[in-house]
């Protein structure tokens, strides 16, 4: 077609005195057919001067491929409007698209399983807690949480992002519609949504995978921060996640939040610990509050559980507010500091450490931001591994780092994090492994710290 019209035009330029004038009307007469009977989406595109085609069913791979060598063909910017149906030819993800946007392996006969809704309204605190200790992974924590305040907190609202399933979100939207909004693919409308609800005296709970917040960066800062606003954010997926690919790496998240001034910035080693999390955060006046889980389970046995859960008894820190760290063992060698999941780690590394004779500490921050500065003096009495899984630019370890030596304190460091570069696709244990965040590297990282030799 483009090959006959530039053949037609220069013939009727040839053409003295009508010529250049009978080429303009056909131009025009075309353009008249064209917004008279064609889609509008080619005169948006071709205004901006791009060659538009399209709608083109991306199904029908002879009419793509078509597409693709004229557009290849064609000189100068090219769109080409292409229209798919998400899982097309498998009917669980035809009828449940919310439930693909990241899939680990699944049988194929049953699809997605059908989220349950749990309503726990009548449950005693205690019998809640013994009963979310059963949840399947963070993600259904949250969910579980999320119900228990919003049945006693009218101003509890939930938003997501066109992630209703994946966040958890979905059994609340059933159990309380009106006050359940999913946005769609548009993380800063959500926040500013939330800024608003904020603002008119209600508690909105924004839950998003961690990579997809960095879309809605202005709207945290200028909406939330700026105004000092009480928005809950629950960050999903935060760190290595594994099945779910590259793009959606949770490692960033840390760096740019602790940069805004103001907020609380939270990290749970156990269910228990978001639910108390979720709760402090959800009472606040002011300020919003980020709290960051991994995909999946704590690391954290049933039996670690209990005797941590001892250990703070003894030492009166059970009740401690979550802005301030807790001992989970005490050592006289070296301290382990971590947060969330990488505190399991410390923890079974300790246990380890313990059988080649070394006494390590091991220090849950909790608080990302702002860090109990008192906790981390008394850790560096003796030397620090710090653990976190997460990039090391605006990692609490460069900050303890810094903090440490404006104080002439002078204790040796050492750093265990996730490196500065692509993390790739692949199970999530096998991931964390292969970049030293794992049990026998801390052993290794503790005792080259001390100077020792592995027995």
């Amino acid at each position: 077609y483009r090959s006959f019209k530039g053949k037609v035009e220069r013939f009727l330029h040839r053409i003295p005195g009508i010529g250049k004038p009978l080429a303009g009307g056909l131009v025009s007469l075309k353009n008249w057919f064209r917004r008279k009977f064609m889609p509008q989406e080619n005169a948006m595109f071709e205004a901006f001067g791009f060659r538009y085609y399209g709608p083109i069913d991306g199904h029908d791979l002879e009419s793509l491929e078509r597409a693709l060598r004229t557009a290849a063909e064609t000189n100068g910017p090219t769109l080409i409007h292409i229209c798919t149906v998400k899982g097309q030819g498998y009917h669980p993800a035809v009828s449940q698209p919310q439930n693909y946007h990241g899939v680990a392996p699944f049988e194929v006969e049953s699809g997605v399983p059908n989220v349950e809704l749990v309503d726990k309204t009548g449950d005693s605190t205690e019998t809640f807690q013994s009963d979310l200790r059963r949840s399947s992974g963070f993600t259904d924590a949250f969910s579980r949480c999320l119900q228990y305040f919003a049945v006693r907190d009218e101003r509890v609202t939930g938003i997501c992002a066109a992630m209703a399933s994946g966040t958890g979100m979905e059994a609340f939207g059933k159990l309380f519609p009106e006050r359940f909004f999913d946005v769609g693919i548009a993380e800063q409308h959500a926040v500013a949504l939330a800024a608003g609800m904020a603002s008119g005296g209600l508690r909105p709970v924004v839950a998003v995978y961690s990579t997809f917040l960095q879309r809605a960066l202005d709207q945290v800062q200028h909406d939330v921060v700026l105004q000092n606003l009480p928005v809950l954010f629950c960050l999903d997926r935060s760190g290595v996640v594994g099945e779910d690919g590259e793009t959606h790496q949770g490692l960033y998240d840390l760096a740019y939040l602790r940069a805004l001034p103001g907020g609380t910035i939270l990290a749970p080693r156990d269910y228990d610990e978001l639910f108390l999390m979720m709760k402090t955060a959800l009472a606040k006046a002011e300020g919003p509050v980020i709290i960051r889980y991994p995909k999946g389970a704590p690391l954290l046995s049933k039996d670690d559980f209990f005797k941590i859960r001892r250990s703070l008894v003894e030492q009166g820190s059970i009740h401690h507010g979550i802005e301030r760290a807790q001992w989970l063992k005490r050592g006289s060698d070296l301290n382990l500091v971590a947060w969330g999941y990488t505190t399991g780690l410390a923890w079974q590394a300790a246990a380890q450490l313990a059988g080649q004779g070394i006494s390590a500490g091991v220090l849950d921050l909790r608080s990302l931001k702002p860090l109990d500065w008192a906790s981390i003096e008394e850790a560096s009495l003796l030397p620090i591994v710090t653990i976190e899984e997460i990039v090391e630019t605006g990692s609490c370890s460069q900050e303890i780092c810094a903090g440490l030596r404006a104080r002439e304190n002078n204790c040796r460091m050492k750093s265990i994090h996730i490196p500065d570069q692509a993390i790739l696709q692949g199970k999530r244990g096998l991931v964390l492994e292969q970049y030293g965040i794992s049990v026998s590297n801390i052993c290794a990282e503790a005792l080259a710290l001390l100077d020792k030799e592995r027995v």
